[in-house]
């Protein structure tokens, strides 16, 4: 049997994680938490990713059974357990410090469980136990902290657009209520789907400080998504650090994202028309 002990806690602390390697296959990562929707979702969720002895994740159903057990050691009525499937994600973030972007070289191959359940999440130590085709067990724990009322980013508020460039920006309205509570601590990740024929096949995943409200990603990454049959939805949500509590916007297509109205000749790009209106608002004219 295997223990992988993930702890989480708030900001200013860190995760542990503790590990007695028995089998080939691991459970690389998972967590509890609450999620809420845009669209009107509200549910617990956990998820966790297993990966093979060469350390790549397993793109394919391997597991017999899942068990989930609250604090007080009471197993916990799933609603909804499936396996995800199998995409492509590239990660970046934005470093607030130096003010510089970053992207990894590549895409990797990604892969997760999903199980959906009902009721109030207790503060405390969750317990999953995992036992894949082969009988073996794998047991993980996650300390949950507290439930979080987090704001909903609206797509509704997405404004979306490409520099001359290249460059695709995209921004959405800053969640400022929750950054006047100084005892939670949050972060943005926001992102580009790219979908093919329907299907869900790349990721670009950014990571971007709360109070920043854009993100952009360069023409380099972009000729490698863009396509006839692809289309490019962007979305938007806000975690607490800990990673017990997220709140999700809708996905839209990024070319009907203007609700800043700042596209004037609608052909998804800032050229000289929206440079002219914009100093004519400046000037007081418009």
């Amino acid at each position: 049997m295997k223990r992988i002990v993930i702890i989480a806690v708030m900001s200013f602390f860190f995760s542990c994680v503790y590990t007695v390697s028995v089998f080939s296959n691991e459970l690389e990562w998972w967590f509890v938490q609450h999620r809420v929707n845009q669209n009107g979702g509200d549910y617990n969720a956990a998820h966790f990713a297993m990966k093979d002895d060469s350390g790549d994740y397993i793109l394919e159903d391997i597991v017999n059974s899942i068990a989930l057990y609250d604090p007080d050691g009471i197993q916990i009525q799933l609603t909804t357990a499936e396996f995800g499937f199998a995409y492509e994600v590239l990660n970046g973030k934005y470093d607030a410090n130096n003010g510089f972007w970053s992207f990894d070289d590549a895409y990797s191959s990604n892969s997760f469980y999903s199980v959906k359940f009902g009721g109030t999440l207790k503060s405390g130590e969750y317990h999953l136990s995992v036992t894949d085709n082969s009988s073996q067990t794998y047991d993980a724990y996650w300390i949950f902290n507290e439930l979080v009322n987090l704001p909903i980013i609206s797509s509704d508020t997405f404004c979306a657009f490409k520099y001359d460039d290249g460059s695709l920006m995209w921004k959405w309205n800053v969640p400022t209520s929750i950054m006047y509570q100084n005892s939670i601590s949050t972060s943005v990740r926001t992102w580009i789907d790219v979908y093919t024929n329907g299907e869900l096949v790349k990721e670009i995943h950014i990571k971007v400080p709360t109070h920043m409200g854009w993100a952009i990603v360069p023409n380099t990454l972009l000729q490698g998504i863009e396509g006839p049959n692809n289309v490019l939805k962007i979305g938007v949500n806000v975690r607490t650090n800990d990673n017990n509590n997220r709140s999700y916007s809708n996905d839209i297509n990024w070319e009907l994202a203007n609700s800043c109205g700042c596209d004037i000749d609608g052909d998804q790009k800032i050229g000289i028309k929206e440079a002219i209106n914009a100093l004519q608002i400046v000037a007081g004219v418009r």
